[in-house]
């Protein structure tokens, strides 16, 4: 659990829901956007909170999509 902590807390501050994306240095916010779970954790609030339809979410699945093509790509260079 404490190896689940320690990666999980930087993760869910990177994300944007405890400090917000526009007080971020914007080297610190564009490596955020690199993290799938940035995207994932703003598509599940929309969802879950805010009652969102797909295409309100469309944004935030799209990066996702991407996001998995383009680490899919390296893993399959890489092997």
């Amino acid at each position: 659990m404490q190896i689940v902590l320690m990666t999980s807390m930087p993760l869910y501050f990177l994300c944007g829901l405890s400090w917000p994306r526009s007080s971020k240095p914007e080297f610190i916010a564009w490596l955020s956007d690199l993290l799938p779970s940035t995207s994932g954790v703003i598509a599940m609030v929309k969802f879950n909170q805010m009652g969102a339809s797909v295409g309100e979410a469309f944004p935030e699945l799209t990066k996702l999509l991407l996001l998995t093509v383009g680490y899919g790509a390296l893993a399959y260079l890489r092997y």
